[in-house]
């Protein structure tokens, strides 16, 4: 009952890569550590937070979420991955082309578009 898979054809294409993107999809979400405890009055307080976020990360593991093979923890923003879309949506996590796309559209917000009109703004006062 094997069929051998005809590649060139166009339709067998098109089908291949809705595959293998679907297949890449992955997930992600960004973990903190800073203020995991800032809210904390006493040592014990300190103790349940932290005991919660481990809670949190091994229930994480368990359900197939890692930690970004490029990223680690040194800057205090860990990078965690699932490719499992009812994982991301337990743990609230994102597209990884949303993700990464949100962060490029805040820069085009911020741009330096207004910050140019602020010079020139100044450059006709001084010239006044």
């Amino acid at each position: 009952m094997n069929e051998i898979h005809d590649h060139s054809d166009p339709h067998n294409m098109n089908r291949d890569k809705e595959l293998w993107g679907a297949s890449r999809k992955r997930y992600i979400s960004t973990w903190r550590n800073k203020w995991l405890t800032a809210d904390a009055k006493t040592i014990e307080d300190m103790i349940n937070m932290l005991r919660a976020a481990a809670d949190e990360l091994d229930q994480m593991r368990r359900d197939g979420v890692v930690l970004e093979d490029e990223g680690g923890i040194g800057d205090d923003y860990a990078q965690l991955v699932t490719t499992d879309p009812k994982v991301a949506e337990k743990y609230n996590m994102v597209d990884e082309s949303e993700y990464w796309g949100d962060e490029d559209d805040d820069e085009d917000d911020e741009g330096d578009e207004g910050d140019e009109d602020d010079e020139g703004d100044e450059d006709d006062e001084d010239k006044r």
